[in-house]
């Protein structure tokens, strides 16, 4: 009975701490048309990539485009979890695989880093991992 109780709260106290962290997680809405929202956590994002005055916006799981400039969106985002590494890309710091060259490499998939963005990149990707 000891043990089972034992494995029953362990059991409850990682349910709670599950809940807690989602309720917790920040996210953002993403207007995806004109009448729908769409939330979006923000350690699920990748990639963001400009289409002129349109975003495509790589998740874990799925793939948005949105009408907004890729500077409006990337200014809304927090300044320690992504940063512009091209006038087309805004990246998640924490998805980064590796660094070669000027290119970033997220979830098998390479990224040329803009000549103006490579130094201040470098020195915040190598810094945070």
């Amino acid at each position: 009975m000891k043990s089972i109780n034992k494995v029953f709260n362990s059991l409850e106290k990682n349910k709670y701490l599950n809940q807690f962290s989602k309720k917790d997680r920040p996210f953002i809405f993403l207007r995806i048309n004109k009448k729908k929202l769409q939330k979006v956590y923000l350690d699920e994002i990748l990639v963001v990539e400009s289409l002129k005055d349109y975003l495509k916006i790589f998740t874990t799981t799925e793939r948005f485009i949105i009408h907004q400039t890729l500077s409006s969106f990337t200014d809304d985002l927090p300044k320690d979890k992504f940063i512009r590494i091209h006038r087309s890309f805004t990246i998640s710091i924490d998805k980064v695989d590796s660094i070669e060259g000027n290119s970033v490499q997220i979830d098998g998939v390479r990224y040329v880093i803009g000549r103006t963005y490579i130094d201040k990149v470098k020195k915040i990707i190598t810094s945070t991992k």
